[in-house]
């Protein structure tokens, strides 16, 4: 594998992280408010 796809797969991979993060970080500032 070439050295842009595996930056593209650690962007995609980072950013699913990231989204999953603030969904449940979300989910909880919702319950407490």
């Amino acid at each position: 594998m070439s050295v842009p796809v595996r930056v593209h797969q650690a962007v995609v991979l980072a950013g699913l992280l990231a989204l999953l993060w603030f969904c449940r970080h979300w989910n909880l500032l919702g319950r407490h408010l």
